[in-house]
């Protein structure tokens, strides 16, 4: 789809755990993958996504690049750069500022 954007683990858990915290019964496979995003998602409360997606909002890379770097969450600017190829029009001290503050807003947005 062209209008589709990529979702952040940490979106796509706090989706499903709405939807489960509700009184609908949903099959195995339900749990079994908001499991998986409870345990990928990097970023636990919505200031913090907030705060994610503004930064990488900011970098005007591809949707996919955005939810790859939140995603992901490369600790350097080499392993960014070999996880996610569309990151190889940044420069290498943007990516490092992204990537930093990033790893700041996991660490310390907590409400």
């Amino acid at each position: 789809l062209p209008t589709a954007s990529s979702l952040l683990n940490c979106e796509v858990a706090m989706y499903m755990d709405r939807l489960a915290a509700g009184e609908e019964k949903f099959p195995e496979s339900f749990g079994s993958l908001l499991e998986y995003v409870r345990k990928t998602n990097k970023f636990k409360s919505q200031s913090a996504v907030d705060e994610a997606l503004n930064i990488v909002d900011a970098s005007g890379l591809p949707h996919f690049a955005r939810a790859s770097l939140v995603n992901l969450m490369p600790e350097t600017v080499e392993e960014a750069r070999a996880l996610i190829p569309d990151l190889d029009s940044l420069p290498d001290d943007d990516l490092s500022h992204i990537l930093t503050n990033l790893k700041n807003t996991q660490n310390f947005v907590t409400n």
